[in-house]
């Protein structure tokens, strides 16, 4: 029995070592976004946000910047392709290999962050120790893509930049809830004990997650309120709600309350054209739209219907039940987050108000659910049912296809730059390089020619433009 249960835990490990290994390699073909060299050198309009974290410039002079109000997503980002980047490609003779390895890097770590904080959700524990846990990673693997179905459940984003403004801080929000979730599903108050050394960092995590990203602050503002509401219901009484719950729940609105309100001074904010009730009908058209891009939901949706007729002859712990009874509530949750989706503005780059990046807090609610029951109806340990999960598994892992070479191109044509003499080059408009768009003219190819200076790519600032 021992040794059945050391050869299941080497089988996980060894099928989560590969897959990080193959979600590396797929991260490491993908193409430099164009917002890398904006935030990262940074351009004049991102200049403002490093030098003032907290928006002290808003709140006293109503000054308008861009990202007054994501600090932490900048800063990291900044740190990560300047610092870091320098630490990883003095590892590497060509520098164009090194700047697509400090990319795939950073992605692939936030898809290890995404897979150990679902499964610990599942598990309702973060112990490698635990075969639940560990059943639980292997059950989440298939579901997170890095290619495939990300247009529809996608968390890692094609653009590394996405993944700094909203995998990373939706990930560190599922953190600092995680003892809060303990306790809401055990029932265990040890969970919420807090350490003086916890109490420091939860506080300072909850910093650095309410000025970072674009969806925390209203995530924050519809569910920290909603528990407090509940529990003071319950309980009858604020003070009798657990203090560290309202301490941190507290402490975090209040951040995320100023961080909205400086967010309205992003200057990137676009004007809000078109006006509300075309945003809902623009919302309305995009409703069917983002649910059809893949076959994804469809698979989700069998998946779902089978599970729960499995689990009405499967008995459930109590801990099990509760996270089962919260589903209605959660539903209603999802609804009214995506019917506020049109108040958050319009982006041109997001037509139909809904995307998958909009659509992350859904996806996470939607696939925990779905790798819930899954592992609810594995643990029955009935061989035909355990054979279809495995079968709706292979499906998702099969469609995270490879793109190996997506960026071959643009690694060409950086490489080309690299080894010039000359001080411009002219390109055919193959692929963007480092851009949304194509450089047209000497100056639009500026700061890309700049910071590749800086990352040791090119001796000299090289300018270029495509024709």
């Amino acid at each position: 029995m021992k040794n059945k249960n050391l050869y299941f835990r080497y089988f996980i490990f060894l099928c989560f070592v590969l897959n990080i290994v193959y979600a590396f390699k797929q991260n490491y073909g993908k193409v430099l976004d164009g917002d890398i060299i904006h935030v990262v050198l940074p351009v004049s309009n991102y200049n403002e946000v490093l030098k003032d974290p907290f928006g002290i410039n808003v709140l006293l002079y109503k000054k308008q910047y861009a990202g007054t109000n994501r600090y932490f997503s900048h800063e990291t980002m900044y740190i990560w392709f300047r610092p870091v980047q320098k630490i990883i490609s003095s590892f590497f003779k060509d520098k164009v290999t090194a700047i697509y390895v400090v990319s795939a890097l950073f992605n692939t770590l936030i898809y290890v962050f995404v897979v150990l904080m679902m499964a610990a959700y599942l598990a309702r524990n973060f112990s490698f120790k635990s075969n639940q846990f560990l059943l639980a990673v292997l059950m989440v693997i298939p579901l997170i893509h890095q290619n495939g179905w990300n247009e529809s459940i996608g968390i890692i984003d094609h653009s590394v930049s996405y993944t700094f403004f909203y995998g990373l801080p939706l990930c560190l929000l599922l953190l600092y809830m995680f003892p809060f979730y303990k306790h809401a599903v055990t029932g265990d108050q040890a969970h919420i004990s807090f350490s003086k050394a916890r109490h420091i960092l939860w506080a300072l995590l909850a910093v650095y997650i309410s000025f970072s990203g674009a969806l925390i602050q209203p995530l924050v503002l519809m569910i920290c309120p909603i528990i407090l509401i509940f529990l003071v219901v319950k309980k009858r009484s604020f003070k009798s709600i657990p203090l560290s719950i309202r301490i941190y729940f507290m402490w975090i609105i209040i951040l995320c309350v100023y961080s909205f309100y400086i967010g309205r001074y992003n200057s990137e904010n676009a004007a809000q054209v078109p006006g509300l009730h075309e945003r809902y009908l623009l919302l309305m058209q995009g409703i069917p739209k983002f649910f059809s891009k893949t076959p994804a939901y469809i698979y989700i949706l069998i998946l779902f219907a089978v599970n729960i007729i499995i689990l009405r002859k499967i008995k459930l712990q109590p801990d099990e039940k509760r996270i089962l009874r919260a589903a209605p509530l959660v539903i209603i949750f999802c609804l009214i987050y995506i019917a506020l989706l049109p108040l958050g503005g319009y982006r041109v780059y997001r037509p139909f108000i809904i995307r998958y990046d909009t659509f992350m807090p859904v996806t996470f609610i939607v696939l925990f659910y779905l790798a819930f029951t899954s592992l609810l109806v594995v643990s029955a340990k009935n061989k035909i049912y355990i054979s279809f999960i495995v079968i709706i598994g292979l499906i998702f892992l099969v469609n995270d296809k490879p793109l190996f070479h997506a960026n071959k191109c643009e690694k060409y044509y950086l490489r080309t730059l690299s080894h010039t003499k000359e001080d411009t080059l002219v390109f055919p408009k193959d692929c963007n390089i480092i851009e949304w768009h194509y450089s047209t003219t000497f100056s639009d190819s500026r700061s890309t020619s700049l910071m590749l200076t800086e990352w040791g790519i090119t001796k000299k600032p090289v300018y270029f433009y495509q024709e």
